[in-house]
C-alpha cells in the first residue's frame, strides 16, 4: 500500500540522516561482514521487531541500551586465556553499556568468563550476578565481582542452553 511505501521511505531517510551525522562527527562507518547481514535478515524475518540484531563486527547484539557478546569460545581455551579474551572483547565494545559472556570447552569441562564494562554496571548489570542465569545449564558454579566473573561447569552439552539463558537474562535486565 501507499502507507507502507511512505513508511519505508521515511525509515530510509532516517538511516541516511543518522549515517550523515555520524560521518560529520568523525565516527568510523561500521560495515558488517556479509554473514552478519544474512544473519540479521534471518533474525528479522523470524522474530520481527523482537529480533536481537548484530550491530557491529565484534558480534555484539543490541539488547535495548546494552551490547552483548555471548558466544562459545573455540575448544581447548583454558580459563585464564578465556579471561584475557573476554577483557579484550569488552575493551573493543567502547563506552556504551556492554556485556561479554564466553563459554569454552576444554578437557570435558566448561570454563566461562563474564565481563561487564562500567557503563553496564551503572545500569545494574553485574558480571557475578549473571552466572546464576546460565550456571545450571552447564552444571557450573562460579562468581566474581561486578566487572568480571569466572568459573567452570561440567556439562559441555549445556552450552547452547546456557547462552540462550544468559541472553534472556540480559534482555530482561536491559528492558527493566
Amino acid at each position: 500500500t501507499m502507507a507502507e511505501v511512505a513508511a519505508v521511505t521515511a525509515f530510509t531517510q532516517c538511516l541516511v540522516v543518522d549515517l550523515d551525522e555520524r560521518v560529520e562527527r568523525g565516527e568510523p562507518v561500521v560495515t558488517l561482514p556479509p554473514w552478519h547481514v544474512q544473519e540479521n535478515k534471518w533474525r528479522t524475518a523470524r522474530y520481527g521487531t523482537d529480533a536481537i540484531i548484530i550491530c557491529d563486527p565484534e558480534n555484539a547484539e543490541r539488547l535495548g541500551p546494552l551490547k552483548l557478546v555471548a558466544a562459545q569460545a573455540p575448544d581447548g581455551i583454558a580459563g585464564n586465556d578465556l579471561r584475557t579474551l573476554a577483557a579484550d572483547i569488552r575493551g573493543r565494545l567502547g563506552s556504551e553499556p556492554a556485556v561479554v559472556v564466553l563459554l569454552g570447552s576444554a578437557d570435558g569441562k566448561v570454563p566461562f568468563v563474564v565481563a561487564t564494562n562500567k557503563a553496564a554496571q551503572e545500569t545494574g548489570v553485574k558480571a557475578g550476578d549473571l552466572v546464576a542465569s546460565f550456571g545450571p545449564s552447564i552444571s557450573g558454579r562460579g562468581g566474581g565481582k561486578a566487572d568480571m566473573a569466572q568459573g567452570s561447569g561440567a556439562d559441555p552439552a549445556g552450552i547452547p542452553a546456557g547462552l540462550s539463558a544468559v541472553r534472556a537474562r540480559v534482555a530482561e535486565l536491559a528492558g527493566g
